[in-house]
């Protein structure tokens, strides 16, 4: 286990911890979206008209938005499908 040296764990160590994303349709203003939000972090979910962008804007998948789309790297969504941590430099 890392820490920063006064017992404290880095965002790595927390990033690394497996957790349950909901994803749910939801009506807003007479229009369905798609709502991702962790159940352990109430507060923090992000919406969206597709699974896939509400999963981008939450960060859950390497994505960029340029103006109004989102933009995905094929190599970025393939290294982050097999875990590797190269998908976040890419993102960076």
């Amino acid at each position: 286990m890392s820490d920063d040296g006064a017992g404290r764990r880095g965002l790595r160590y927390y990033e690394a911890v497996p957790y349950l994303l909901v994803l749910e349709t939801v009506e807003r203003e007479g229009a369905w979206i798609r709502r991702a939000e962790p159940p352990e972090l109430p507060g923090c979910a992000a919406e969206a008209p597709s699974a896939v962008e509400a999963l981008a804007r939450g960060g859950e998948i390497p994505a960029r938005q340029i103006e109004e789309q989102w933009r995905f790297s094929r190599r970025a969504v393939l290294d982050w499908l097999a875990g590797s941590d190269d998908a976040e430099e890419e993102e960076s």
